[in-house]
């Protein structure tokens, strides 16, 4: 009669005796963890669900399975996009494709996953701005809240750009300052962490300047009292420049042409 043969075996893995066809290696119970392979890659064993998996766990996360036999093919295809949606074609599956996936984003943002997603985005980028803050890699281009033109300072070699023109002037008087390299970390009023970025630091007398107009000084402000704080770890001074101060940082004498109109601004 036909049918399937059982032979005894012994399991390769477990090395118990059961019934399996003639080229069976594994018992039912191993068969039900996975299979046992070699990875490609790294040549070291695992088991898997599938039987013809290359590669193991650690080497797909790298996407090294995506090399394989051309190396190159990752850049030839993306090279090969690039060509094609510089087409005039191109231009219009591009617009098409823009839409639809707008659309399909606009919705899967109004869905309770989407909120979650765009929330935990939100906070992802805003810690990494906050680290790139500290870390001296990016300094956000803020406005300042009481001028509204453009601080700059001609030194002759180049144009210096401020926040302000009480900063221009004083950095023109005091070039051996550091502008804006010092970063203190302090938990404001909504209890969050924020990065105080100190206006001017003299490294010839270890100290800090915070450039304000009298009427926006807080001295008890959190990130005032950190800059305290941090000054007296660190054996420096902290001093702030203010109207009622202003003219002992600042030399009226040795500024002409365009940095003079900044001085009268200054001055007003």
């Amino acid at each position: 009669m036909g049918g399937i043969r059982l032979v005894n075996k012994i399991c390769t893995r477990c090395k118990v005796n059961y019934l399996g066809i003639h080229n069976q290696l594994l018992c039912d119970g191993c068969k039900s963890v996975g299979f046992d392979r070699v990875c490609k890659a790294c040549n070291i064993s695992f088991i898997t669900k599938y039987r013809y998996t290359n590669h193991c766990d650690e080497c797909k996360k790298t996407k090294i399975w995506k090399l394989g036999k051309f190396p190159n093919r990752g850049k030839a295809i993306s090279d090969s996009k690039k060509a094609f949606f510089q087409t005039e074609y191109g231009k219009e599956v591009a617009k098409v494709v823009g839409k639809i996936n707008s659309g399909k984003m606009k919705q899967f943002l109004q869905s309770d996953k989407g909120k979650e997603s765009l929330i935990s985005r939100s906070k992802k980028i805003s810690e990494t701005m906050k680290k790139k803050i500290f870390e001296g890699i990016f300094t956000p281009k803020i406005t300042n809240t009481f001028t509204h033109w453009n601080a700059i300072i001609d030194t002759g070699a180049e144009l210096r750009k401020f926040r302000s023109s009480w900063e221009a002037c004083i950095w023109y008087c005091n070039q051996h300052w550091e502008y804006e390299t010092v970063r203190i970390k302090y938990v404001g009023l909504d209890l969050q962490e924020h990065n105080y970025i100190v206006d001017f630091y003299d490294p010839t007398t270890s100290t800090l300047y915070e450039v304000k107009p009298k009427c926006h000084i807080n001295e008890s402000s959190p990130k005032i009292e950190a800059a305290k704080i941090f000054c007296k770890n660190n054996n420096m001074n902290f001093i702030l420049i203010s109207e009622n101060n202003l003219l002992n940082y600042i030399n009226p004498n040795i500024f002409f042409g365009n940095n003079k109109k900044q001085l009268e601004k200054c001055l007003k």
